[in-house]
């Protein structure tokens, strides 16, 4: 958020024309060690030194496809530290979900504790939370405020939260080398969809072959033994 003259306005979206501009000016900074305040038309030093962050997690990737700028990636990328998502941290989420909901519980003084059903441990423990703690967090979130009771149940839990369109520009902009692997790539698709086929029927093959478009349970069978998916 950029705020101008006491009113906050929004960043424009990484491809605009109004970042891809800031990038060079950062650039600049980077190699000439200048920069030029609003309003002023000299230059001042600036020996500062740059943390950057990104959600994307192959910024080369980026590169390679010319959505990043190659000069400012190797500016940039002096000490690279690459921390794991959400989905990779199980031993986390448990104690994830104690801390949110004892903080939830904290702000609202004289009401009851919410406790979540073994069922919403399960389903959160399940899903790969592509947004990371701040999508975790806000599913937790919106099922506290919609559940009346004292237990956060499941049906709950599943209407707050936002499924997502598989990204395509992700799926088939890959890099190709000697990093890509097309049977690797259709395996992790294949395991995604039939993890979330049977987490969402409770392993009911039958319901988790009609979600997925087989024709009956019995197609199902050998897929998850071949993608290593637990059933």
């Amino acid at each position: 958020m950029k705020r101008v003259r006491g009113k906050a306005r929004r960043a424009a979206p990484c491809n605009a024309p109004v970042l891809i501009e800031a990038r060079v000016k950062l650039l600049h900074v980077l190699q000439d060690k200048k920069v030029r305040c609003i309003g002023e038309k000299g230059e001042r030093t600036a020996d500062v030194c740059i943390v950057a962050v990104t959600n994307r997690g192959e910024l080369l990737d980026e590169v390679a496809t010319a959505r990043f700028r190659e000069d400012l990636y190797n500016r940039l990328g002096v000490l690279l530290l690459k921390t794991l998502a959400l989905r990779d941290r199980q031993g986390d989420l448990l104690l994830l979900i104690e801390r949110r909901l004892e903080k939830l519980d904290a702000e609202r003084p004289g009401g009851d504790q919410k406790e979540p059903s073994p069922q919403v441990k399960s389903l959160l423990l399940a899903r790969p939370h592509p947004g990371s703690v701040r999508e975790f967090h806000s599913a937790l979130l919106r099922a506290f405020v919609r559940s009346p009771g004292t237990t956060i149940d499941e049906a709950t839990v599943r209407e707050g939260i936002v499924e997502r369109r598989p990204d395509r520009v992700d799926l088939l902009g890959k890099r190709l080398g000697a990093d890509f692997e097309l049977r690797s790539l259709l395996a992790d698709v294949a395991r995604h969809y039939l993890e979330r086929a049977l987490t969402e029927t409770h392993g009911n093959k039958t319901k988790a072959a009609a979600l997925i478009g087989f024709s009956n349970y019995q197609t199902l069978t050998n897929w998850p033994r071949k993608h290593g998916v637990e059933t």
